[in-house]
C-alpha cells in the first residue's frame, strides 16, 4: 500500500469525498438511495421498524449518518421528545442536512453537522446509537469507538449494513465504474457477518448479534412486490441460502 492509500491523507480525502458526494446528490438523494420505488419504500419501512423496535423506550439516541432525514422522521417516534427523550442526528454533509431540514425531516430531532469519527459529545451520555447504511461510508473502527465512548454502560447499538456475501453487493463494491453508476462514493464498501462481529467486539461491544436479512430486490415490478417480500421472509430462514441476503442487521450492547 502506498503512502497515498493510507494515513491522515487518505482519511482527509475520505471526508472530503463524503461532503462532495452529499452536495452532488442532495436534490435527488432519495432516488439515488432507492427509496422512491414501491420496493424501496417497503425496504425503508422495514428498516425503520427494526430501528424503532431496538430503541423503543430509551432516552437519548444518536443517529449516525442522518443524511436528509429519511430515517430520522420514521424513528423519531421511538425517541419521544415530549417524554423528555431526545433523538440527535449527525451527518458530515451540510447539503444533505439542509435538504432534510427544509423538508421538515428534523422537526422533532436535534441535528449536528459533524464528523462521526470525532463526535462533539461527552462520554456516556447516550442510551443508544443507530443508523442505516452508514458504517460502510466510515472508518468503521474509529467511528464505532466514538459511538462506544458516548454510550452509557448497557447502551445499545443497532445498524443495518450491506452484506458483502450478496452477489450484487460484491460486484458493485469492487468496481469503480459500477460504484459511480449506482451513486456510491469511491471508498464505500460492504461487510461480511464475521467481520462485523469481530469489529464490534474489538471496539468493546458485547452481546453482538449479526443477522442476514432482505431479499427484496430493488428492481422487482410493483405488482410483484408483496409476493416477493413474503418469499424473501421465508428465504431468510433457510440456513446457507440466507447468507447471501442483501443486508446485515447488527445489534450490540456496551
Amino acid at each position: 500500500m502506498s503512502d497515498s492509500d493510507s494515513g491522515p491523507g487518505r482519511f482527509s480525502r475520505r471526508l472530503a469525498a463524503e461532503r462532495e458526494h452529499g452536495a452532488s446528490i442532495a436534490e435527488r438523494a432519495s432516488e439515488i438511495w432507492g427509496w422512491e420505488s414501491v420496493t424501496g419504500q417497503r425496504r425503508q419501512s422495514r428498516r425503520a421498524m427494526m430501528l424503532r423496535k431496538e430503541i423503543k423506550g430509551l432516552g437519548r439516541v444518536l443517529e449516525f449518518g442522518a443524511g436528509t432525514g429519511e430515517f430520522t422522521r420514521r424513528i423519531v417516534m421511538a425517541a419521544d421528545k415530549r417524554a423528555g427523550r431526545r433523538l440527535v442526528s449527525v451527518d458530515i454533509s451540510h447539503d444533505l442536512l439542509l435538504k432534510g431540514r427544509q423538508e421538515g425531516a428534523f422537526d422533532n430531532a436535534w441535528i449536528v453537522e459533524c464528523d462521526a469519527h470525532h463526535l462533539p459529545f461527552r462520554e456516556g451520555v447516550f442510551d443508544a446509537i443507530c443508523g442505516s447504511s452508514i458504517l460502510h461510508h466510515l472508518e468503521v473502527e474509529n467511528a464505532l469507538a466514538e459511538g462506544f465512548r458516548i454510550l452509557k454502560p448497557g447502551g445499545r447499538a443497532a445498524f443495518s449494513e450491506p452484506n458483502f456475501a450478496n452477489p450484487q453487493n460484491a460486484i458493485v463494491k469492487r468496481s469503480k465504474f459500477l460504484k459511480a453508476r449506482f451513486g456510491d462514493t469511491p471508498h464505500e464498501t460492504a461487510f461480511f457477518k464475521g467481520q462485523m462481529e469481530n469489529i464490534f467486539r474489538k471496539t468493546g461491544f458485547s452481546t453482538v448479534l449479526v443477522e442476514f436479512y432482505d431479499f427484496l430486490y430493488p428492481l422487482i415490478p410493483d405488482k410483484l412486490v408483496s409476493l416477493a417480500e413474503n418469499i424473501g421472509l421465508m428465504v431468510e430462514k433457510i440456513p446457507g441460502v440466507r447468507n447471501i441476503a442483501g443486508s446485515l442487521w447488527i445489534t450490540a450492547r456496551k
